[in-house]
């Protein structure tokens, strides 16, 4: 019995030595951050798996909004990205990546599955947006997906440099950056496009002269209450057109339609297609006209004359 005991006692002490080197196996410290244990594999993969899906998220122009903040506010968005890919890089992304992938537990993130293939297509209709856009702010929006796509494709690349797509859509991505110029280049091509717009805008030459239908378009156009001033009405139509009710045929009234070039309190010009109405009143129509329909579209003041 004694020597029954003593058997088990030595067992239970073999044991115990074992479980104790295979925890100090388990609990190897991370270099530099004392009392932390290294993730198992399968744990770090898991974590990987979400950085991953924050970093390879499908980039999209609106991350570089300019309705709050402005450039700041873009400039800020794109930094603190390029800080999330140099820490995964710079924290062993690349062997993280090796030791899931060994684990059979990697996998790309599904942003980064549907960017790869096809990239220079996106990449085109991206350039395209960027040459004829007239506006500052989504041309800058544009300028700043560019960049990112940079350091997106990057960091894929460095990560897992075996995959050359990643290379060859870097390329076109540090391309469609460099035929975009620097911040100001940005700034002024949407300025230039803007102004080529606005001096294709010609105010369309006048049907009929006719001072009293000139001024009821007048008048009717002061009621809207915009504080513009009128530079030029020229009427679009030889003569009224009578409305009526689709269904019963009942006459509604009467309109016509003018061109009317104005500017407005901030010294811009604008081009109306402007279409005022009459009211029937059952035996003729009223003097007075009131707003039927407009369209504008902004034109350089130098071209109204």
């Amino acid at each position: 019995m004694k020597n029954l005991l003593s058997l088990v006692l030595l067992i239970a002490i073999i044991c115990q030595s074992g479980l104790a080197q295979n925890t100090k196996m388990r609990s190897s410290k991370i270099p530099g951050l004392p009392n932390v244990e290294k993730p198992s594999a399968t744990k770090d993969a898991a974590d990987l798996n979400k950085e991953l899906s924050k970093i390879f998220k499908a980039p999209s122009t609106n991350e570089f909004s300019f309705e709050n903040g402005g450039i700041e506010n873009a400039e800020n968005t794109y930094q603190q990205y390029v800080k999330w890919c140099a820490d995964l890089i710079a924290n062993g992304g690349r062997a993280r990546v090796v030791s899931a992938t060994i684990a059979n537990r990697y996998r790309y993130a599904d942003g980064l599955s549907e960017e790869m293939s096809g990239f220079d297509v996106r990449a085109k209709e991206i350039k395209k947006e960027f040459d004829k856009s007239i506006e500052e702010k989504r041309s800058l929006s544009n300028f700043y997906l560019a960049k990112k796509y940079v350091v997106y494709w990057e960091t894929a690349m460095t990560l897992m440099p075996d995959d050359k797509v990643f290379a060859e859509n870097h390329d076109i991505a540090t391309k469609l950056v460099s035929e975009m110029g620097t911040l100001e280049q940005v700034k002024a091509k949407a300025n230039a496009n803007n102004n080529d717009r606005l001096l294709s805008v010609k105010i369309p030459a006048a049907i009929r002269k006719d001072a009293n239908t000139e001024n009821i378009f007048k008048k009717a156009f002061k009621e809207e209450g915009w504080n513009e001033t009128i530079s030029i009405v020229n009427l679009r139509d030889n003569d009224w057109k009578i409305v009526k009710n689709n269904i019963t045929g009942v006459i509604l009234g009467r309109t016509q339609t003018a061109s009317i070039a104005t500017k407005n309190q901030k010294g811009d010009c604008i081009l109306y297609t402007f279409t005022i109405m009459q009211d029937y009143t059952g035996s003729g129509y009223q003097t007075n006209a009131h707003r039927s329909s407009h369209n504008a579209v902004p034109m350089a003041c130098e071209n109204i004359k």
